[in-house]
């Protein structure tokens, strides 16, 4: 039975936010993105389609929630990773720790390949301007994560930081699976993509930024 009682006081909207982000993230974390739905949110939420738009004017808008959430916490496990290291990072382990923590948020990984294409394009202006100025917060604080890992001063911090995250977006886009089955792919195309690991290609390119 689908809930429709409007949550009235300000923490029952929290709680009520946080289920359909919550409830959402499972869905997602079982489907591919194209396959997600409002009507998937509608079922693992209880919640009305009404009671859902009082939130989020479109599932882009919930994908873009979940993709600042898993971003967050990402930046926040690295920050905590560092912090409780017992010997300072070179380039090298810092590089590792970014691809190992970045593999291992299996929800960034398969919203950050589509965030200008498809998350972006079905929101309203205010939402997409709120994330960018948390974006680049979150950019701020990745800088200033390099700085104190001493592997750039501040001067360079925005640059490298910049660096970072392109390459990562790039080498996402790289070794994006192929729309078809390896059986009907030429095995010299096999043989090609089976070279575009994401994690080999994004360290080698890394590797080659400057600090």
């Amino acid at each position: 039975m689908q809930n429709t009682k409007r949550a009235r006081s300000t923490e029952a909207k929290q709680e009520r936010l946080r289920h359909i982000i919550d409830a959402s993230s499972m869905v997602l974390s079982h489907k591919m993105l194209n396959d997600f739905t409002m009507a998937d949110v509608v079922e693992s939420t209880k919640l009305s389609k009404p009671a859902i738009y009082n939130y989020f004017a479109t599932k882009e808008e919930i994908l873009l929630q979940i993709y600042r959430d898993e971003l967050r916490a990402w930046l926040d496990g690295m920050v905590s990773c560092v912090t409780a290291s017992e010997v300072a990072l070179d380039k090298r382990a810092f590089d590792e720790l970014f691809v190992d923590s970045f593999c291992a948020a299996s929800l960034l990984v398969k919203l950050t390949p589509q965030l200008t294409s498809t998350l972006e394009q079905n929101v309203s202006v205010g939402t997409y301007c709120a994330f960018k100025k948390e974006t680049a917060k979150r950019m701020n604080e990745f800088a200033a994560l390099l700085v104190s890992t001493g592997l750039c001063d501040a001067v360079q911090a925005q640059g490298l930081a910049l660096g970072y995250m392109t390459i990562l977006v790039g080498a996402l886009q790289v070794s994006a699976p192929a729309p078809f089955s390896d059986d009907e792919l030429h095995h010299e195309t096999v043989a090609f993509l089976k070279m575009m690991d994401f994690k080999t290609n994004c360290l080698a390119s890394l590797s080659l930024l400057k600090v």
